[in-house]
């Protein structure tokens, strides 16, 4: 149940954009303060940009420390919720969703499950209510990228010990809603990861390596967590180009 998704394009205050320079732990700081003094009207923004600065500090700890991983999601999901309670839009129950995915990573089986189940019902009613929301297209696309990664083994054995795998959506309208993302150019980096992996899926040697190669060439614009993408394309493609050679 290892899913790696991502937070919503926000939309900072004209104070947070001079932090764009300094060190994400320098505006993690500045947000926490800012939140302290501003009012009401500019709380909703600022905890989901802190939700989202959150969620890329997590990936700081990918490769080693449990613990401190579990600490920053829970603190972009506290986040995350406290910006809701102001305003339930549809990005920002994305944005929950997005980061309740990733915690899955440090979840029992069940309890992933349970979660992923959760979430997709969400994300689907989401969709419904705002069709044109590429952040959600691009979680969706995501999660169903995850999905078609589980083998028919696990499928079948997972209701007898756990709970039933969802099997939606689909890979090929996940493919869609990625290209969507695309070109709405939200996260280039993890877009171009989620693509490639689609089209490993789907046999499409061609488009996989290509999709991949561009997350490599990517910007990191998004502290540690394009980075992070980035790791996983190159692991991807030295896995990925002897098979088909």
């Amino acid at each position: 149940m290892m899913l790696a998704l991502v937070l919503p394009v926000v939309f900072w205050s004209a104070s947070a954009d001079s932090l764009e320079s300094q060190s994400l732990e320098t505006r993690l700081k500045a947000l926490h303060s800012e939140l302290r003094h501003a009012p009401d009207s500019l709380k909703f923004s600022l905890y989901v940009a802190l939700a989202e600065l959150q969620f890329f500090n997590s990936f700081r700890f990918s490769t080693e420390e449990t613990d401190a991983r579990r600490a920053a999601l829970d603190q972009a999901l506290a986040s995350a919720e406290a910006a809701l309670r102001l305003n339930r839009t549809t990005t920002a129950r994305t944005a929950r969703c997005a980061i309740l995915l990733e915690r899955t990573r440090l979840l029992d089986n069940k309890t992933a499950i349970v979660t992923i189940d959760s979430c997709r019902r969400e994300l689907m009613e989401i969709h419904k209510q705002d069709s044109l929301n590429d952040f959600t297209h691009l979680v969706l696309g995501a999660l169903g990228v995850e999905l078609a990664k589980i083998s028919p083994v696990q499928r079948t054995f997972a209701p007898l010990f756990y709970a039933p795998i969802p099997t939606e959506p689909a890979l090929d309208v996940s493919l869609l809603w990625l290209l969507q993302a695309k070109f709405a150019r939200l996260y280039p980096a993890f877009t171009y990861l989620k693509l490639g992996e689609a089209y490993i899926l789907l046999r499409n040697a061609k488009d996989a390596i290509e999709s991949l190669n561009a997350c490599l060439r990517q910007p990191e614009q998004h502290p540690y967590f394009d980075a992070h993408c980035k790791r996983l394309a190159k692991q991807r493609l030295d896995d990925y180009l002897p098979r088909i050679r």
